[in-house]
């Protein structure tokens, strides 16, 4: 909801045609914006209905054809009644007209004109109940405003905005609204909160005494407020320090492998569980003595003795339980290699490179796998493993640097 201290309200009285219901057009527009500080911009179009103006009404307003025949159409200047009326109560006497009209000549040329209204004769029937009549020229004269150009937009538009003092009712009673500014702004008054007495005056000088004639009230008011506290929170995030290490042993490559057949095509970036397989994994142990604060990885190498050139294959960290890979895998911990992107080779001396999207925290003292998965049979991969012939020095691998 808009504090009241921020409304604007933009005073507008239009000319039309006349004729059918909705088939109106405009001829003249005239619009009084009173900002929250009392200033008052005019703006002021007479239009060019491209329709013929009823007889009766060239003899109320003085408005012909002739007249507004080189004026500006109205979409010629919709968009400065749109900008200048944006965010503003539109108010009018009997608004219901006026906005009808002004809103149908929008929407004729595909614009939506939405506003909040104020009916001038609605409020004028709670401040004055005993009048007879609310019409516009009967309510200036009992309220002794002067009004030009009657029957004109400006001169009618002008009429409502023209006298900004308060008037009470013929009983003395006065209904108007205080805004308080910002007490935040330099210059704008203090008001104490809880009940507080308001005084007004007929004096220019707000006199405790008055004179003969003059004339004062007032009345209670309730004042409340919200003390706002504002704490400041600066988050330290540490950088993480990214080193290239190789996952596993230095020892040769002993034989080939066959990669199982998975068929999960899903790619998600966060931690996530999936259905058990049994692919091909190479467990690890980020060593808490080494790195207290764990690691980052952010890729690695692999060697393919054959490929599938349709079909990637599906790169992922998981976590590992009592010594075996679970269906978890980490946060951004999945990659997939494309079939061109796989280097396939005789002998274990051609790499395929990956690298995860993002780098891929790993804690300090705990398990992971690295895990290869896709759905063919095609690709062959080369592995180390403790006790078989290593294939081109010919001899047994007998160290393990690690059990898993």
């Amino acid at each position: 909801m808009k504090e009241t201290t921020d409304i604007i309200y933009t005073i507008i009285d239009i000319e039309t045609t006349g004729g059918k219901f909705n088939e109106e057009k405009i001829t003249e527009i005239a619009i009084f914006k009173l900002s929250k500080n009392g200033n008052i911009t005019k703006y002021h179009k007479l239009i060019n209905p491209e329709k013929k103006i009823q007889p009766f009404v060239e003899k109320l307003t003085g408005l012909n054809n002739k007249m507004l025949e080189n004026k500006p159409v109205f979409s010629e200047i919709s968009q400065e009644i749109n900008s200048f009326t944006k965010g503003c109560v539109f108010v009018a006497h009997n608004v219901k007209f006026d906005y009808r009209v002004l809103k149908k000549e929008f929407s004729r040329i595909g614009i939506k004109f939405q506003r909040d209204l104020l009916c001038t004769i609605e409020l004028s029937k709670i401040v004055f109940p005993e009048m007879k009549s609310y019409s516009l020229g009967k309510l200036v004269s009992n309220l002794g405003i002067e009004i030009n150009n009657r029957h004109r937009a400006d001169g009618d538009a002008e009429a409502i905005v023209s006298d900004l003092s308060l008037i009470s009712d013929s009983n003395g009673s006065l209904i108007f609204s205080l805004h308080i500014p910002d007490p935040t702004v330099e210059g704008s008054p203090l008001f104490t909160t809880g009940n507080n007495t308001i005084r007004i005056t007929t004096s220019p000088t707000n006199a405790s005494v008055l004179d003969p004639g003059e004339s004062s009230a007032e009345t209670n008011y309730l004042a409340t407020g919200y003390q706002t506290n504002t704490q400041e929170q600066t988050l330290n995030i540490r950088t993480p320090q990214t080193e290239r290490i190789q996952i596993g042993s230095d020892q040769p490559v002993t034989r080939l492998f066959e990669v199982d057949t998975v068929l999960d095509p899903t790619t998600e970036t966060r931690s996530r569980r999936i259905d058990y397989y049994d692919p091909l994994a190479q467990s690890f142990l980020v060593e808490r003595d080494q790195y207290q604060d764990g690691v980052f990885i952010t890729g690695g190498e692999l060697f393919f003795k054959t490929k599938d050139n349709d079909v990637p294959v599906t790169v992922q960290l998981r976590t590992m339980r009592d010594g075996s890979p679970t269906t978890t895998i980490l946060p951004f911990g999945e990659v997939q290699i494309d079939p061109a992107q796989v280097n396939a080779s005789d002998d274990p001396t051609v790499a395929t490179n990956f690298r995860f999207n993002t780098p891929v925290y790993l804690q300090s003292g705990y398990e992971y796998a690295l895990v290869l998965v896709a759905p063919t049979e095609k690709y062959l991969t080369y592995i180390t493993r403790m006790g078989e012939e290593d294939l081109i020095l010919q001899s047994v691998s007998n160290r393990q640097p690690y059990l898993g």
